[in-house]
C-alpha cells in the first residue's frame, strides 16, 4: 500500500537508522549459537557451540524471583530484556553472555517491518 504525499523509507535510510540505534547501545555481549542435537559419539546427543558473535547490546535487568521449576527449587531466577541489532540471528536455544552473566535466550519478540533492533528475554537461574 502506498500513501500519497508520503515518501517511503528506502533500504539505505533504514540501514542508517539501524546504525544510529545500535551505535547508541552502551555495551557489548556475546551470542553463543548452540546446536542441541550434536552427536556425543555414543549414540546420544549433546550441546555444542557452533559459533560466537560479539555484538553491541543494551541490557535491562528485571527483578529476580524464585524458580517455579522443581529442579531449580529455591534458586533465584534473573530475567533480562536484551536489545541487539536486527541483523543478528537469535534463536531460543542460544545463550548470551553479558558482563559475566550467561543467560538462556527466551521470548524473542516477533519481527517487525523496518525493525531497528531485536528484543529478547534472557533468563539466568542460579
Amino acid at each position: 500500500m502506498s500513501c500519497q504525499g508520503v515518501a517511503a523509507l528506502s533500504p539505505c535510510d533504514l540501514a542508517g537508522i539501524i546504525d544510529t540505534v545500535t551505535s547508541a547501545f552502551p555495551d557489548t555481549g556475546t551470542l553463543y549459537k548452540r546446536d542441541w542435537s550434536a552427536s556425543d559419539g555414543y549414540g546420544g546427543t549433546t550441546v555444542q557451540t557452533t559459533s560466537t558473535i560479539d555484538t553491541p547490546c543494551r541490557v535491562q535487568a528485571k527483578i529476580g524471583d524464585l524458580a517455579k521449576d522443581a529442579d531449580a527449587s529455591g534458586l533465584m531466577v534473573q530475567e533480562f530484556n536484551v536489545f541487539v541489532p536486527p541483523t543478528l540471528a537469535v534463536s531460543p536455544k542460544d545463550e548470551f553472555l553479558y558482563k559475566g552473566v550467561l543467560m538462556h535466550v527466551q521470548g524473542i519478540a516477533a519481527p517487525q517491518t523496518e525493525q531497528t533492533f531485536i528484543e529478547f528475554m534472557g533468563v539466568r537461574v542460579g
